[in-house]
């Protein structure tokens, strides 16, 4: 008895190892392709998971998805950042399309250091010396973006596309009107510029605050206005004299 059980167990196994072998040559692939935002293929750049299943790399193009069920829930993860998640009916052949753009950040001053950096993945791009730039590809996610000039200025910004205006992030672009002198020396108008508000500045308080003390301590108004009724005064009794003496005058001819 335990032979022939041994027996059966053994074309049982069998069997069933050429049912599966038949099932799998049978079976079409699952194929899928991941596009970004612009139609650009970045399969490449990315990487696919498998709730139910595996996924390998086939090509720079194509990953293949291989699983038992009928149904898998794929997720495209790029910079440790979620770009896709879907489910996928398995033998077919799909293109994603993934949360992956181009950024572009429009600054005022040329002067600006610009610092992006994706909080996800932690990478960070400097950027300095353009009024326009242009960073490809990125995840749509959550940002910081550091504006150093004159003064420093941060500000978080979840970022789904389009551009970053650092007119929004600060009250004002010209943030380096008192940059450093390499800045000026980089950008000669923009430093000469800031020279001559920073002098003016400068200058106005100043004689202000010269002129108030001066009439308070001095008092020029009013010494003006005592001098001339002084000499009103002296005018008029100097008139006063000359008609006494000439009616003396013309009494003393009589």
């Amino acid at each position: 008895m335990p032979a022939k059980a041994l027996m059966k167990y053994w074309c049982l196994l069998a069997v069933l190892t050429a049912l599966v072998a038949v099932v799998t040559v049978c079976a079409e692939p699952t194929l899928v392709k991941v596009v970004d935002q612009l139609n650009s293929t970045v399969s490449h750049l990315v990487e696919v998971k498998v709730l139910n299943g595996r996924a390998k790399r086939l090509n720079a193009s194509w990953w293949i998805i291989e699983s038992g069920d009928k149904e898998v829930v794929v997720s495209v993860v790029y910079m440790n950042e979620t770009v896709y998640q879907g489910s996928l009916k398995t033998g077919k052949t799909y293109v994603v399309r993934a949360s992956i753009t181009e950024m572009k950040i429009v600054s005022g001053d040329e002067s600006l250091t610009i610092v992006v950096t994706h909080l996800a993945s932690g990478k960070a791009w400097s950027l300095f010396g353009k009024k326009t730039y242009r960073i490809y590809p990125v995840p749509c996610g959550t940002y910081k973006v550091t504006v150093r000039g004159s003064r420093k200025v941060e500000k978080t910004v979840y970022f789904t596309g389009g551009e970053i205006s650092l007119e929004k992030i600060a009250e004002a672009p010209k943030l380096s009107l008192l940059a450093p002198l390499l800045a000026a020396a980089a950008v000669p108008a923009a430093g000469y510029s800031a020279y001559t508000v920073a002098k003016k500045k400068r200058r106005r308080p100043s004689k202000k605050a010269e002129k108030k003390p001066c009439r308070k301590l001095l008092g020029e108004k009013p010494k003006r206005k005592e001098k001339k009724s002084e000499k009103r005064k002296t005018a008029v009794k100097r008139r006063e004299k000359e008609k006494k003496t000439r009616e003396k005058r013309r009494l003393f001819r009589r």
